[in-house]
């Protein structure tokens, strides 16, 4: 997020920028964390949802052991309704309502990108930001950080990126027209400094209607235990 409020310019921006370098910092002080989540996918009048929680430890003995659960709704037949994936000790695994199956260890080291993704300058797709300070959300004082994005800019760019198109040997249309700005709301703590919580919104505009979109998510517990499902 940072580099997204390098793009502008101004006290609001300056201002921004700041709240996210201490929330970034007092991140690194977490040990553990909770979560809760919500998509919403909404079109010709229908809606998909998903919900997702869960949670992990960063640092200390249980670092890297986390899980992640998702229930999916939707107004069609599913093949599955509930999805879990979890690391806990050696064991990784997923479940699908219910069926747990083992996956292959993964091993990322920190600290890899993408080069090309590492490359790529986001900063020119920022059309705005605005820093609201003095709110209050749950008995929290915190401050308010809303950023605009150039949605279709933005995709027609990450689509080149790495030659998407050589490799898939199509023509990747312009989204010009097919997608509205996106508005990512953000608010921040103002006394631990850290993210509370995140909306994000926007819409795709197809021959068939509009698409809309709304992610939320939540910090729910901070260097708390995190209730880790058994590995059997």
């Amino acid at each position: 997020m940072t580099l997204l409020l390098a793009g502008c310019s101004g006290a609001d921006a300056l201002k921004a920028q700041q709240l996210v370098k201490e929330a970034q910092q007092a991140q690194q002080n977490v040990s553990s964390e909770t979560f809760s989540a919500h998509l919403s996918v909404s079109v010709k009048g229908q809606q998909f949802q998903l919900q997702l929680s869960g949670g992990g430890y960063q640092k200390g003995a249980n670092a890297g052991d986390m899980y992640v659960d998702m229930h999916l709704s939707a107004p069609v037949a599913l093949p599955f309704s509930t999805m879990r994936v979890a690391k806990v000790g050696s064991s990784e695994w997923l479940e699908l309502d219910g069926r747990r199956m083992a996956i292959p260890s993964t091993s990322v080291q920190p600290g890899t990108a993408n080069p090309a993704l590492a490359a790529f300058d986001f900063t020119r797709y920022v059309k705005d930001v605005k820093v609201e300070g003095g709110q209050t959300l749950n008995g929290r004082t915190v401050t308010k950080i809303v950023g605009v994005l150039d949605t279709a800019s933005l995709l027609n760019a990450f689509s080149k990126l790495g030659g998407l198109s050589q490799a898939t040997g199509t023509s990747i249309p312009s989204f010009a027209g097919h997608v509205s700005d996106t508005r990512v709301v953000a608010y921040v703590d103002d006394t631990t400094h850290m993210l509370v919580t995140a909306l994000v919104d926007l819409t795709f505009h197809t021959t068939e209607g509009n698409v809309a979109m709304h992610f939320d998510v939540a910090i729910t517990g901070v260097n708390k235990p995190v209730a880790l499902p058994t590995a059997t």
